[in-house]
Protein backbone atom coordinates (compact mmCIF):
# COMPACT_ATOMS: atom_id res chain seq x y z
CA UNK A 1 0.00 0.00 0.00
CA UNK A 2 2.86 2.37 0.80
CA UNK A 3 4.30 1.94 -2.74
CA UNK A 4 0.88 2.49 -4.30
CA UNK A 5 0.31 5.65 -2.31
CA UNK A 6 3.84 6.82 -3.14
CA UNK A 7 3.19 6.23 -6.85
CA UNK A 8 -0.14 8.08 -6.75
CA UNK A 9 1.41 10.98 -4.87
CA UNK A 10 4.30 11.13 -7.34
CA UNK A 11 1.93 11.19 -10.33
CA UNK A 12 -0.34 13.84 -8.78
CA UNK A 13 2.54 16.03 -7.71
CA UNK A 14 4.28 15.72 -11.09
CA UNK A 15 1.14 16.70 -12.97
CA UNK A 16 0.40 19.58 -10.63
CA UNK A 17 4.04 20.70 -10.87
CA UNK A 18 3.86 20.96 -14.66
CA UNK A 19 0.45 22.66 -14.57
CA UNK A 20 1.48 25.19 -11.93
CA UNK A 21 4.74 26.13 -13.66
CA UNK A 22 3.07 26.39 -17.09
CA UNK A 23 0.09 28.32 -15.71
CA UNK A 24 2.34 30.61 -13.72
CA UNK A 25 4.47 31.35 -16.80
CA UNK A 26 1.53 32.15 -19.07
CA UNK A 27 -0.34 34.12 -16.40
CA UNK A 28 2.78 36.10 -15.51
CA UNK A 29 3.45 36.81 -19.18
CA UNK A 30 -0.15 37.95 -19.64
CA UNK A 31 0.14 40.18 -16.60
CA UNK A 32 3.41 41.64 -17.90
CA UNK A 33 1.84 42.30 -21.30
CA UNK A 34 -1.30 43.82 -19.77
CA UNK A 35 0.81 45.96 -17.45
CA UNK A 36 2.86 47.12 -20.41
CA UNK A 37 -0.28 48.11 -22.32
CA UNK A 38 -1.79 49.78 -19.23
CA UNK A 39 1.38 51.71 -18.44
CA UNK A 40 1.67 52.67 -22.11
CA UNK A 41 -1.88 54.04 -22.08
CA UNK A 42 -1.06 56.04 -18.96
CA UNK A 43 2.07 57.44 -20.61
CA UNK A 44 0.10 58.30 -23.76
CA UNK A 45 -2.57 60.07 -21.71
CA UNK A 46 0.13 61.93 -19.84
CA UNK A 47 1.74 63.05 -23.11
CA UNK A 48 -1.65 64.00 -24.55
CA UNK A 49 -2.49 66.05 -21.47
CA UNK A 50 0.91 67.73 -21.58
CA UNK A 51 0.46 68.61 -25.27
CA UNK A 52 -2.99 70.08 -24.57
CA UNK A 53 -1.65 72.14 -21.67
CA UNK A 54 1.30 73.28 -23.80
CA UNK A 55 -1.03 74.35 -26.62
CA UNK A 56 -3.24 76.24 -24.17
CA UNK A 57 -0.26 77.98 -22.61
CA UNK A 58 1.23 78.85 -26.01
CA UNK A 59 -2.12 80.25 -27.12
CA UNK A 60 -2.22 82.47 -24.00
CA UNK A 61 1.32 83.69 -24.66
CA UNK A 62 0.45 84.30 -28.31
CA UNK A 63 -2.66 86.33 -27.45
CA UNK A 64 -0.73 88.36 -24.89
CA UNK A 65 2.05 89.07 -27.38
CA UNK A 66 -0.47 90.08 -30.06
CA UNK A 67 -2.04 92.56 -27.64
CA UNK A 68 1.43 93.84 -26.79
CA UNK A 69 2.31 94.33 -30.48
CA UNK A 70 -0.90 96.29 -31.16
CA UNK A 71 -0.28 98.32 -28.01
CA UNK A 72 3.24 99.17 -29.20
CA UNK A 73 1.85 100.19 -32.58
CA UNK A 74 -0.59 102.57 -30.91
CA UNK A 75 2.21 104.01 -28.76
CA UNK A 76 4.31 104.54 -31.89
CA UNK A 77 1.40 106.33 -33.57
CA UNK A 78 1.13 108.75 -30.65
CA UNK A 79 4.91 109.29 -30.70
CA UNK A 80 4.88 110.14 -34.43
CA UNK A 81 2.19 112.72 -33.81
CA UNK A 82 4.74 114.52 -31.63
CA UNK A 83 7.77 113.72 -33.83
CA UNK A 84 6.56 113.24 -37.42
CA UNK A 85 10.05 112.51 -38.77
CA UNK A 86 10.73 109.66 -36.37
CA UNK A 87 11.29 106.14 -37.62
CA UNK A 88 13.44 103.15 -36.78
CA UNK A 89 14.18 101.58 -40.19
CA UNK A 90 15.06 104.16 -42.91
CA UNK A 91 15.86 101.33 -45.34
CA UNK A 92 12.11 100.75 -45.67
CA UNK A 93 11.28 104.39 -46.50
CA UNK A 94 9.54 104.68 -49.84
CA UNK A 95 7.90 101.24 -49.71
CA UNK A 96 4.19 100.97 -50.48
CA UNK A 97 1.57 98.28 -49.91
CA UNK A 98 2.58 96.51 -53.12
CA UNK A 99 6.27 96.32 -52.18
CA UNK A 100 6.08 92.85 -50.69
CA UNK A 101 3.90 90.08 -49.27
CA UNK A 102 4.48 91.17 -45.69
CA UNK A 103 3.43 94.79 -46.13
CA UNK A 104 0.57 93.98 -48.52
CA UNK A 105 -1.15 92.19 -45.62
CA UNK A 106 -2.12 95.62 -44.26
CA UNK A 107 -3.48 97.01 -47.54
CA UNK A 108 -7.17 96.48 -46.55
CA UNK A 109 -6.69 99.21 -43.92
CA UNK A 110 -6.75 101.82 -46.73
CA UNK A 111 -10.51 101.39 -46.99
CA UNK A 112 -11.31 101.52 -43.24
CA UNK A 113 -9.88 104.10 -40.84
CA UNK A 114 -11.14 102.11 -37.86
CA UNK A 115 -9.26 98.95 -38.88
CA UNK A 116 -6.19 97.78 -36.99
CA UNK A 117 -4.39 94.60 -37.99
CA UNK A 118 -1.85 92.31 -36.39
CA UNK A 119 -0.06 89.79 -38.57
CA UNK A 120 0.82 86.23 -37.48
CA UNK A 121 4.39 85.63 -36.40
CA UNK A 122 6.31 85.13 -39.66
CA UNK A 123 9.95 84.97 -40.76
CA UNK A 124 11.57 88.26 -41.74
CA UNK A 125 13.90 87.07 -44.49
CA UNK A 126 15.68 90.40 -44.71
CA UNK A 127 16.68 90.32 -41.04
CA UNK A 128 16.73 86.52 -40.71
CA UNK A 129 14.47 86.38 -37.66
CA UNK A 130 10.86 85.76 -36.66
CA UNK A 131 8.72 88.88 -36.32
CA UNK A 132 5.15 89.90 -35.62
CA UNK A 133 3.90 93.10 -37.32
CA UNK A 134 0.96 95.27 -36.33
CA UNK A 135 -0.44 98.43 -37.94
CA UNK A 136 -2.85 101.17 -36.81
CA UNK A 137 -4.04 104.47 -38.25
CA UNK A 138 -2.72 107.74 -36.85
CA UNK A 139 -5.47 109.71 -35.09
CA UNK A 140 -5.73 112.24 -37.95
CA UNK A 141 -5.78 109.40 -40.54
CA UNK A 142 -2.78 110.81 -42.34
CA UNK A 143 -0.50 107.81 -41.78
CA UNK A 144 -0.63 104.08 -41.13
CA UNK A 145 1.91 103.19 -38.46
CA UNK A 146 3.49 99.73 -38.67
CA UNK A 147 5.63 98.20 -35.94
CA UNK A 148 7.39 94.83 -35.71
CA UNK A 149 8.42 93.00 -32.55
CA UNK A 150 10.60 89.92 -32.06
CA UNK A 151 8.61 87.36 -29.95
CA UNK A 152 11.60 86.15 -27.95
CA UNK A 153 9.64 84.80 -24.97
CA UNK A 154 7.06 83.08 -27.18
CA UNK A 155 9.75 81.46 -29.36
CA UNK A 156 11.66 80.32 -26.28
CA UNK A 157 8.45 78.81 -24.91
CA UNK A 158 7.82 76.96 -28.21
CA UNK A 159 11.36 75.56 -28.20
CA UNK A 160 10.83 74.22 -24.67
CA UNK A 161 7.51 72.61 -25.50
CA UNK A 162 8.09 70.88 -28.83
CA UNK A 163 7.86 67.12 -29.09
CA UNK A 164 11.61 66.65 -29.25
CA UNK A 165 12.10 68.53 -25.96
CA UNK A 166 9.12 66.80 -24.36
CA UNK A 167 10.39 63.31 -25.19
CA UNK A 168 13.98 64.09 -24.23
CA UNK A 169 12.76 64.70 -20.67
CA UNK A 170 10.91 61.40 -20.31
CA UNK A 171 12.46 58.73 -18.09
CA UNK A 172 11.84 55.26 -19.49
CA UNK A 173 12.50 51.78 -18.18
CA UNK A 174 15.52 49.79 -19.32
CA UNK A 175 14.94 48.46 -22.82
CA UNK A 176 11.99 50.81 -23.43
CA UNK A 177 11.62 53.75 -25.80
CA UNK A 178 9.00 56.35 -26.67
CA UNK A 179 8.41 57.74 -30.15
CA UNK A 180 6.30 60.53 -31.64
CA UNK A 181 5.81 59.99 -35.40
CA UNK A 182 4.30 62.31 -37.97
CA UNK A 183 1.16 60.53 -39.18
CA UNK A 184 1.55 61.80 -42.75
CA UNK A 185 5.20 61.17 -43.67
CA UNK A 186 6.01 58.72 -40.80
CA UNK A 187 9.04 60.76 -39.68
CA UNK A 188 10.17 60.39 -36.08
CA UNK A 189 9.84 63.89 -34.59
CA UNK A 190 10.36 62.93 -30.95
CA UNK A 191 12.10 60.01 -29.25
CA UNK A 192 13.80 58.98 -26.05
CA UNK A 193 16.37 57.29 -28.31
CA UNK A 194 18.33 60.18 -29.81
CA UNK A 195 19.82 57.87 -32.45
CA UNK A 196 16.37 57.49 -34.00
CA UNK A 197 15.50 61.21 -34.11
CA UNK A 198 14.49 62.49 -37.57
CA UNK A 199 14.59 58.99 -39.06
CA UNK A 200 11.51 57.45 -40.61
CA UNK A 201 9.56 54.59 -39.07
CA UNK A 202 10.52 52.33 -41.98
CA UNK A 203 14.20 52.99 -41.27
CA UNK A 204 13.94 51.08 -37.98
CA UNK A 205 11.37 48.50 -39.23
CA UNK A 206 8.59 50.09 -37.13
CA UNK A 207 5.09 49.48 -38.50
CA UNK A 208 2.65 52.25 -37.45
CA UNK A 209 -0.19 51.34 -39.79
CA UNK A 210 -3.78 52.03 -38.73
CA UNK A 211 -4.37 48.48 -37.44
CA UNK A 212 -2.15 49.26 -34.45
CA UNK A 213 -3.78 52.56 -33.45
CA UNK A 214 -6.07 51.27 -30.69
CA UNK A 215 -3.58 50.68 -27.84
CA UNK A 216 -3.29 47.00 -28.78
CA UNK A 217 -0.15 45.06 -28.12
CA UNK A 218 1.88 43.93 -31.12
CA UNK A 219 5.27 42.30 -31.56
CA UNK A 220 7.68 43.91 -33.99
CA UNK A 221 11.37 43.59 -34.76
CA UNK A 222 12.78 47.09 -34.36
CA UNK A 223 16.38 47.24 -35.58
CA UNK A 224 16.07 43.42 -35.82
CA UNK A 225 15.37 43.15 -32.07
CA UNK A 226 12.07 41.66 -30.87
CA UNK A 227 9.97 44.34 -29.14
CA UNK A 228 6.54 44.70 -27.59
CA UNK A 229 4.88 47.70 -29.26
CA UNK A 230 1.83 49.80 -28.35
CA UNK A 231 0.69 52.72 -30.53
CA UNK A 232 -1.78 55.53 -30.00
CA UNK A 233 -3.05 58.21 -32.39
CA UNK A 234 -3.18 61.85 -31.21
CA UNK A 235 -4.25 64.30 -33.93
CA UNK A 236 -1.43 64.43 -36.49
CA UNK A 237 0.94 62.25 -34.49
CA UNK A 238 1.29 58.59 -33.68
CA UNK A 239 2.71 57.85 -30.22
CA UNK A 240 4.61 54.58 -29.85
CA UNK A 241 5.97 52.85 -26.74
CA UNK A 242 8.33 49.92 -27.22
CA UNK A 243 10.11 47.50 -24.93
CA UNK A 244 12.60 44.79 -25.75
CA UNK A 245 10.70 41.57 -25.08
CA UNK A 246 13.70 39.82 -23.56
CA UNK A 247 13.81 42.44 -20.78
CA UNK A 248 10.17 41.79 -19.85
CA UNK A 249 10.55 38.01 -20.14
CA UNK A 250 13.71 37.87 -18.06
CA UNK A 251 11.90 38.48 -14.75
CA UNK A 252 9.12 36.05 -15.70
CA UNK A 253 11.66 33.30 -16.40
CA UNK A 254 13.51 34.06 -13.19
CA UNK A 255 10.27 33.90 -11.18
CA UNK A 256 9.27 30.64 -12.86
CA UNK A 257 12.64 29.01 -12.11
CA UNK A 258 12.47 30.14 -8.48
CA UNK A 259 8.91 28.83 -8.17
CA UNK A 260 9.91 25.51 -9.73
CA UNK A 261 12.79 25.13 -7.28
CA UNK A 262 10.63 25.77 -4.23
CA UNK A 263 7.81 23.60 -5.52
CA UNK A 264 10.22 20.73 -6.08
CA UNK A 265 11.50 21.00 -2.52
CA UNK A 266 7.97 21.27 -1.12
CA UNK A 267 6.75 18.25 -3.13
CA UNK A 268 9.66 16.08 -2.06
CA UNK A 269 9.17 17.00 1.58
CA UNK A 270 5.40 16.53 1.28
CA UNK A 271 5.77 13.02 -0.15
CA UNK A 272 8.21 12.01 2.56
CA UNK A 273 6.05 13.44 5.35
CA UNK A 274 2.81 12.00 4.01
CA UNK A 275 4.20 8.52 3.61
CA UNK A 276 5.73 8.64 7.08
CA UNK A 277 2.52 9.83 8.70
CA UNK A 278 0.46 7.23 6.84
CA UNK A 279 2.77 4.59 8.17
CA UNK A 280 1.67 5.54 11.66
CA UNK A 281 -1.93 4.86 10.82
CA UNK A 282 -3.05 8.44 10.81
CA UNK A 283 -6.03 7.64 8.64
CA UNK A 284 -7.23 5.08 11.16
CA UNK A 285 -6.76 7.48 14.04
CA UNK A 286 -8.61 10.26 12.24
CA UNK A 287 -11.45 7.93 11.48
CA UNK A 288 -11.75 7.01 15.18
CA UNK A 289 -11.80 10.69 16.12
CA UNK A 290 -14.48 11.42 13.52
CA UNK A 291 -16.67 8.65 14.93
CA UNK A 292 -16.27 10.08 18.42
CA UNK A 293 -17.14 13.57 17.21
CA UNK A 294 -20.23 12.23 15.48
CA UNK A 295 -21.43 10.86 18.81
CA UNK A 296 -20.77 14.17 20.51
CA UNK A 297 -22.56 16.02 17.71
CA UNK A 298 -25.60 13.80 18.32
CA UNK A 299 -26.03 15.37 21.79
CA UNK A 300 -23.86 12.85 23.60
CA UNK A 301 -21.62 15.58 24.97
CA UNK A 302 -20.43 13.36 27.82
CA UNK A 303 -18.79 10.94 25.40
CA UNK A 304 -15.01 10.92 25.88
CA UNK A 305 -12.65 10.81 22.88
CA UNK A 306 -9.76 8.41 23.43
CA UNK A 307 -7.32 7.63 20.57
CA UNK A 308 -3.95 6.36 21.80
CA UNK A 309 -2.25 5.21 18.62
CA UNK A 310 0.32 7.97 19.04
CA UNK A 311 1.25 10.45 21.72
CA UNK A 312 0.04 13.29 19.51
CA UNK A 313 -3.40 11.74 19.08
CA UNK A 314 -3.62 11.17 22.81
CA UNK A 315 -2.90 14.86 23.34
CA UNK A 316 -5.43 15.80 20.64
CA UNK A 317 -8.03 13.61 22.36
CA UNK A 318 -7.44 15.45 25.61
CA UNK A 319 -7.80 18.82 23.87
CA UNK A 320 -11.07 17.77 22.23
CA UNK A 321 -12.46 16.56 25.52
CA UNK A 322 -11.41 19.75 27.22
CA UNK A 323 -12.96 21.86 24.47
CA UNK A 324 -16.29 20.02 24.73
CA UNK A 325 -16.29 20.30 28.54
CA UNK A 326 -15.59 24.04 28.42
CA UNK A 327 -17.86 24.94 25.54
CA UNK A 328 -19.49 28.05 26.94
CA UNK A 329 -19.07 31.80 26.70
CA UNK A 330 -18.83 31.65 22.91
CA UNK A 331 -18.71 35.40 22.36
CA UNK A 332 -15.96 35.83 24.97
CA UNK A 333 -13.90 33.22 23.20
CA UNK A 334 -14.41 34.89 19.84
CA UNK A 335 -13.39 38.17 21.46
CA UNK A 336 -10.26 36.57 22.82
CA UNK A 337 -9.36 35.16 19.42
CA UNK A 338 -9.90 38.49 17.67
CA UNK A 339 -7.90 40.33 20.35
CA UNK A 340 -5.06 37.87 20.19
CA UNK A 341 -4.72 38.09 16.40
CA UNK A 342 -5.31 41.87 16.54
CA UNK A 343 -8.04 41.88 13.90
CA UNK A 344 -10.07 45.14 14.23
CA UNK A 345 -13.46 43.42 14.01
CA UNK A 346 -16.44 43.53 16.35
CA UNK A 347 -19.42 41.16 16.13
CA UNK A 348 -22.91 41.90 17.45
CA UNK A 349 -25.85 39.49 17.53
CA UNK A 350 -29.27 40.95 18.24
CA UNK A 351 -31.86 38.21 19.00
CA UNK A 352 -35.30 39.58 18.19
CA UNK A 353 -37.21 36.90 20.07
CA UNK A 354 -35.25 37.15 23.33
CA UNK A 355 -34.48 40.88 23.05
CA UNK A 356 -30.87 40.15 23.93
CA UNK A 357 -27.58 41.27 22.48
CA UNK A 358 -24.31 39.36 22.43
CA UNK A 359 -21.15 41.22 21.44
CA UNK A 360 -17.44 40.73 21.24
CA UNK A 361 -15.26 43.01 23.34
CA UNK A 362 -14.07 45.17 20.42
CA UNK A 363 -17.58 46.50 19.71
CA UNK A 364 -17.22 48.95 22.60
CA UNK A 365 -13.87 50.19 21.30
CA UNK A 366 -14.97 50.40 17.67
CA UNK A 367 -18.09 52.43 18.56
CA UNK A 368 -16.06 54.61 20.95
CA UNK A 369 -18.36 53.91 23.93
CA UNK A 370 -17.49 54.27 27.59
CA UNK A 371 -18.24 51.43 30.01
CA UNK A 372 -21.55 52.83 31.32
CA UNK A 373 -22.92 53.63 27.89
CA UNK A 374 -21.91 50.25 26.54
CA UNK A 375 -23.54 48.38 29.42
CA UNK A 376 -26.73 50.39 28.96
CA UNK A 377 -26.89 49.61 25.22
CA UNK A 378 -26.28 45.91 25.84
CA UNK A 379 -29.34 45.94 28.10
CA UNK A 380 -31.27 47.88 25.43
CA UNK A 381 -30.23 46.15 22.18
CA UNK A 382 -32.83 47.98 20.06
CA UNK A 383 -31.19 51.32 20.90
CA UNK A 384 -27.77 49.85 20.13
CA UNK A 385 -29.01 48.60 16.75
CA UNK A 386 -30.64 51.99 16.01
CA UNK A 387 -27.45 53.82 16.95
CA UNK A 388 -25.40 51.70 14.53
CA UNK A 389 -27.88 52.06 11.64
CA UNK A 390 -28.04 55.85 12.17
CA UNK A 391 -24.28 56.39 11.84
CA UNK A 392 -23.56 58.85 8.97
CA UNK A 393 -22.46 57.21 5.76
CA UNK A 394 -19.54 58.86 3.95
CA UNK A 395 -17.99 58.40 0.53
CA UNK A 396 -14.38 57.26 0.35
CA UNK A 397 -12.74 56.06 -2.87
CA UNK A 398 -12.24 52.29 -3.16
CA UNK A 399 -14.47 51.62 -0.14
CA UNK A 400 -18.13 50.65 0.03
CA UNK A 401 -20.46 51.20 2.99
CA UNK A 402 -18.15 53.38 5.12
CA UNK A 403 -19.60 54.99 8.25
CA UNK A 404 -18.10 57.66 10.49
CA UNK A 405 -18.26 57.19 14.26
CA UNK A 406 -16.41 60.44 15.02
CA UNK A 407 -13.66 62.57 13.49
CA UNK A 408 -11.07 59.85 14.07
CA UNK A 409 -13.01 56.62 13.68
CA UNK A 410 -14.21 55.08 10.40
CA UNK A 411 -15.87 51.66 10.11
CA UNK A 412 -17.55 49.31 7.68
CA UNK A 413 -20.81 47.63 8.63
CA UNK A 414 -22.07 44.30 7.31
CA UNK A 415 -25.41 42.93 8.54
CA UNK A 416 -26.89 39.46 8.08
CA UNK A 417 -30.23 38.01 9.13
CA UNK A 418 -30.38 34.44 10.43
CA UNK A 419 -33.59 32.91 11.76
CA UNK A 420 -34.76 35.40 14.43
CA UNK A 421 -31.42 37.15 14.84
CA UNK A 422 -29.56 39.98 13.20
CA UNK A 423 -25.79 39.53 13.00
CA UNK A 424 -23.79 42.73 12.54
CA UNK A 425 -20.07 42.82 11.80
CA UNK A 426 -18.20 46.06 12.53
CA UNK A 427 -14.84 46.42 10.79
CA UNK A 428 -12.56 49.23 11.96
CA UNK A 429 -10.85 50.73 8.88
CA UNK A 430 -9.65 53.91 10.61
CA UNK A 431 -5.98 53.21 9.97
CA UNK A 432 -6.56 52.64 6.25
CA UNK A 433 -8.75 55.74 5.87
CA UNK A 434 -6.37 58.03 7.76
CA UNK A 435 -3.41 56.66 5.78
CA UNK A 436 -5.29 57.29 2.53
CA UNK A 437 -6.12 60.85 3.59
CA UNK A 438 -2.50 61.41 4.56
CA UNK A 439 -1.30 60.15 1.17
CA UNK A 440 -3.84 62.38 -0.60
CA UNK A 441 -2.55 65.37 1.34
CA UNK A 442 1.09 64.56 0.47
CA UNK A 443 0.08 64.12 -3.19
CA UNK A 444 -1.54 67.56 -3.24
CA UNK A 445 1.41 69.47 -1.73
CA UNK A 446 4.22 71.13 -3.68
CA UNK A 447 7.51 69.44 -2.74
CA UNK A 448 9.52 72.70 -2.74
CA UNK A 449 7.19 75.15 -0.97
CA UNK A 450 4.98 72.78 1.04
CA UNK A 451 1.83 74.57 -0.13
CA UNK A 452 -0.80 73.18 -2.51
CA UNK A 453 0.48 72.29 -5.99
CA UNK A 454 -1.63 72.70 -9.15
CA UNK A 455 -3.36 69.34 -8.63
CA UNK A 456 -4.06 70.03 -4.98
CA UNK A 457 -5.35 73.50 -5.86
CA UNK A 458 -7.90 72.08 -8.29
CA UNK A 459 -8.98 69.52 -5.68
CA UNK A 460 -9.63 72.38 -3.25
CA UNK A 461 -11.35 74.38 -5.99
CA UNK A 462 -13.74 71.47 -6.64
CA UNK A 463 -14.50 71.41 -2.94
CA UNK A 464 -15.38 75.10 -2.56
CA UNK A 465 -17.37 75.18 -5.79
CA UNK A 466 -19.87 72.82 -4.12
CA UNK A 467 -20.69 75.40 -1.43
CA UNK A 468 -22.06 78.93 -1.39
CA UNK A 469 -18.79 80.82 -1.79
CA UNK A 470 -20.25 84.25 -0.82
CA UNK A 471 -17.94 87.13 -1.62
CA UNK A 472 -14.49 86.25 -2.88
CA UNK A 473 -11.56 87.04 -5.13
CA UNK A 474 -8.80 85.39 -7.12
CA UNK A 475 -5.28 86.75 -6.84
CA UNK A 476 -2.69 85.66 -9.45
CA UNK A 477 0.92 86.21 -8.41
CA UNK A 478 4.04 86.06 -10.59
CA UNK A 479 7.50 86.44 -9.03
CA UNK A 480 9.70 89.27 -10.27
CA UNK A 481 13.34 88.82 -11.15
CA UNK A 482 13.43 85.06 -10.51
CA UNK A 483 15.39 84.54 -13.73
CA UNK A 484 17.96 87.14 -12.60
CA UNK A 485 18.29 85.41 -9.24
CA UNK A 486 18.78 82.01 -10.92
CA UNK A 487 21.27 83.42 -13.44
CA UNK A 488 23.28 85.44 -10.90
CA UNK A 489 23.17 83.25 -7.79
CA UNK A 490 22.16 79.79 -8.97
CA UNK A 491 18.99 77.75 -8.90
CA UNK A 492 19.49 76.77 -5.26
CA UNK A 493 19.09 80.41 -4.26
CA UNK A 494 16.20 80.66 -6.72
CA UNK A 495 14.47 77.79 -4.91
CA UNK A 496 14.96 79.54 -1.57
CA UNK A 497 13.57 82.70 -3.19
CA UNK A 498 10.39 80.82 -4.18
CA UNK A 499 10.10 79.15 -0.76
CA UNK A 500 10.39 82.52 0.98
CA UNK A 501 7.61 84.02 -1.17
CA UNK A 502 5.45 80.96 -0.51
CA UNK A 503 6.12 81.39 3.20
CA UNK A 504 4.96 85.01 3.02
CA UNK A 505 1.77 84.06 1.21
CA UNK A 506 1.11 81.15 3.59
CA UNK A 507 0.89 83.62 6.49
CA UNK A 508 -2.47 84.67 5.06
CA UNK A 509 -3.85 81.12 4.77
CA UNK A 510 -6.98 80.44 6.82
CA UNK A 511 -10.36 78.71 6.48
CA UNK A 512 -11.39 81.25 3.80
CA UNK A 513 -8.16 81.30 1.79
CA UNK A 514 -6.38 78.80 -0.46
CA UNK A 515 -2.71 79.41 -1.29
CA UNK A 516 -1.12 77.35 -4.06
CA UNK A 517 1.83 77.22 -6.45
CA UNK A 518 0.45 76.53 -9.93
CA UNK A 519 3.58 77.01 -12.02
CA UNK A 520 7.31 77.46 -11.83
CA UNK A 521 7.13 81.04 -10.55
CA UNK A 522 3.34 81.45 -10.40
CA UNK A 523 1.16 81.41 -7.30
CA UNK A 524 -2.55 81.82 -6.72
CA UNK A 525 -4.64 82.84 -3.72
CA UNK A 526 -8.37 82.13 -3.70
CA UNK A 527 -10.44 84.09 -1.18
CA UNK A 528 -13.95 82.78 -0.60
CA UNK A 529 -16.94 82.79 1.75
CA UNK A 530 -16.35 86.34 3.04
CA UNK A 531 -19.39 87.86 4.74
CA UNK A 532 -18.74 91.49 3.75
CA UNK A 533 -16.80 93.47 1.18
CA UNK A 534 -14.89 95.24 3.97
CA UNK A 535 -13.55 91.91 5.29
CA UNK A 536 -12.57 90.91 1.76
CA UNK A 537 -10.86 94.25 1.07
CA UNK A 538 -8.92 93.99 4.34
CA UNK A 539 -7.51 90.63 3.28
CA UNK A 540 -6.72 91.94 -0.23
CA UNK A 541 -4.84 94.87 1.32
CA UNK A 542 -2.84 92.45 3.45
CA UNK A 543 -1.84 90.59 0.28
CA UNK A 544 -0.81 93.81 -1.52
CA UNK A 545 1.32 94.85 1.48
CA UNK A 546 3.44 91.73 0.99
CA UNK A 547 4.67 93.08 -2.36
CA UNK A 548 7.22 95.40 -0.77
CA UNK A 549 9.47 95.52 2.24
CA UNK A 550 10.53 91.88 2.39
CA UNK A 551 14.00 90.50 1.69
CA UNK A 552 15.77 87.16 1.42
CA UNK A 553 19.01 87.03 3.43
CA UNK A 554 21.09 84.41 1.66
CA UNK A 555 24.16 85.12 3.78
CA UNK A 556 25.85 88.05 5.51
CA UNK A 557 26.98 89.46 2.14
CA UNK A 558 23.91 88.76 0.03
CA UNK A 559 20.44 90.17 0.63
CA UNK A 560 17.83 90.00 -2.16
CA UNK A 561 14.55 91.91 -2.31
CA UNK A 562 11.50 89.65 -2.45
CA UNK A 563 9.27 91.04 -5.20
CA UNK A 564 6.26 89.86 -7.11
CA UNK A 565 3.50 91.22 -9.33
CA UNK A 566 -0.16 90.48 -8.74
CA UNK A 567 -3.58 90.84 -10.27
CA UNK A 568 -6.89 90.53 -8.44
CA UNK A 569 -10.36 89.73 -9.81
CA UNK A 570 -13.41 89.93 -7.53
CA UNK A 571 -16.30 87.49 -7.33
CA UNK A 572 -19.04 88.15 -8.35
CA UNK A 573 -18.22 91.74 -9.31
CA UNK A 574 -15.74 90.88 -12.10
CA UNK A 575 -17.14 87.50 -13.10
CA UNK A 576 -19.00 84.44 -11.92
CA UNK A 577 -16.86 81.60 -13.26
CA UNK A 578 -13.30 80.59 -12.58
CA UNK A 579 -12.00 80.93 -16.15
CA UNK A 580 -13.37 84.48 -16.48
CA UNK A 581 -11.88 85.54 -13.14
CA UNK A 582 -8.52 83.97 -13.99
CA UNK A 583 -8.32 85.92 -17.28
CA UNK A 584 -9.14 89.21 -15.57
CA UNK A 585 -6.66 88.57 -12.77
CA UNK A 586 -4.01 87.56 -15.33
CA UNK A 587 -4.48 90.80 -17.30
CA UNK A 588 -4.25 92.83 -14.12
CA UNK A 589 -1.15 90.95 -13.03
CA UNK A 590 0.70 91.75 -16.26
CA UNK A 591 -0.45 95.35 -16.01
CA UNK A 592 0.92 95.46 -12.46
CA UNK A 593 4.20 93.88 -13.61
CA UNK A 594 4.50 96.49 -16.39
CA UNK A 595 3.73 99.27 -13.91
CA UNK A 596 6.30 98.01 -11.39
CA UNK A 597 8.98 97.73 -14.07
CA UNK A 598 8.19 101.26 -15.27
Amino acid sequence: MRKLIFKILLEVFSLSFVLIIASNYFVRMKIVENNFVSRSENVFKQIETTLILNDEQLDIYYQLFTKQTLSKAKEAAKLLELEPDAGTNPEYYGFNFDSGEQISFFKPMLSDYNMQLCQDITPNTAEDKMMQYAAVWQSDHSYIIQIGLVPDRYLQTIQGKDLASLFSGFIVDAGSNLYAINADNKQIVGSTNINHMNLYADNINLDVSSKYHESKLSIQYIDDIRNYVVTYRIDDYILVRTSVSSVLMKQVLSDSITLAFYLLIIYILAILIITRVLDKKIIKSIDEINKSLDKIENDNINYEVRVDTTEEFMELSDHINSMVTNMFGFTQKISLVLDRVRIPIGILEYAYDSKKALTTSRVKYILNLDDDRFEYLIDHPKELDDMITSLPKIKIDNYDMVYQVNDNRFIRIESFYYDYSKLTVLIDITADVLAKKRLEKERDLDALTNIYNRKGFYHQLERIQKINVGLGAICLIDTDNLKLVNDNYGHDVGDVYLKQIASLLSQLENDNNIVARIGGDEFIIVLYNYASISQLNTMVEDIIKLQNGHVLKVNDDLIIDLEFSLGIAYYPEDGKNFEELIKIADDKMYANKHERKS
